[in-house]
């Protein structure tokens, strides 16, 4: 008698936990939904914030070099540091943010099958080839490397061979 009623406890024990488990798995895609829609307002956020910023600068450059107001009342009033405001209006610091991409999609496909000519000639080009490379190509451009060199960096060319793994990496 006392095992019957242990079997029956573990059975009714069971469906409860299964009835919880079908609850826990349904809210999963609805916690999932919400979590990504919160993500995604807080992106939109970030960015509207990042909008508003570049204006308030762009206008408080502008009242600055007209001589509108001075370079202390305009941090203040615009909340911008002083040392980061005076470097736009004096025009160490670029107003805008440079792109993220040294290079556009279509030198970028022009550099790939460079590479890819050259490997399948068996002349293996390395990193400092590659650079130099896209060294003419931002001359050809009229456009300035990041560095004083104009040559990108080594952390450039490795995220360029991890974004086209068909490159290989050779050493002279």
């Amino acid at each position: 008698m006392v095992t019957e009623k242990k079997q029956k406890k573990a059975v009714k024990q069971k469906k409860v936990d299964a009835t919880e488990k079908k609850k826990k798995d349904q809210a999963k895609p609805e916690k999932e939904a919400k979590k990504k829609e919160g993500e995604n307002k807080l992106r939109m956020r970030r960015k509207e914030i990042s909008r508003k910023k570049k204006k308030r600068t762009v206008e408080a450059v502008d009242l600055v070099r007209s001589k509108a107001i001075s370079l202390n009342e305009a941090s203040r009033s615009f909340g911008i540091p002083l040392s980061t405001l005076g470097d736009k209006v004096r025009r160490r610091r670029s107003i805008k943010a440079r792109s993220k991409f040294l290079l556009t999609n279509e030198e970028e496909a022009y550099l790939v099958d460079w590479g890819i000519l050259y490997a399948e000639c068996l002349l293996g080009r390395t990193g400092d080839d590659l650079k130099n490379e896209v060294k003419e190509i931002l001359e050809l451009r009229g456009d300035e490397g990041r560095r004083g060199d104009d040559l990108p960096g080594k952390d450039w060319v490795l995220s360029l061979w991890k974004r086209h793994p068909e490159l290989s990496i050779r050493t002279p």
